[in-house]
């Protein structure tokens, strides 16, 4: 319920040229870049296993949160 797959892809796509461009352009190694994909998606799925045993819990609570507006499309 709180994941768009479409929305993930695009995401993916996006960091992975951000992440080619910073390789090429000499900002980074590439060893550099790769340890902090797994990192990211070491943390991705951590937060993302949280908050999938509380998803019910976090749903009811949505309607009366303040960012509700920024959260949902209605």
């Amino acid at each position: 319920p709180f994941v768009s797959r479409r929305l993930g892809a695009v995401a993916v796509v996006a960091a992975g040229a951000m992440a080619a461009s910073r390789v090429r352009v000499g900002a980074h190694y590439p060893h550099d870049v790769l340890a902090g994909a797994v990192v990211g998606a070491l943390a991705a799925l951590l937060v993302m296993s949280a908050l999938r045993r509380r998803a019910r819990a976090l749903a009811r609570r949505l309607p009366a949160a303040r960012l509700r507006p920024r959260l949902t499309a209605s």
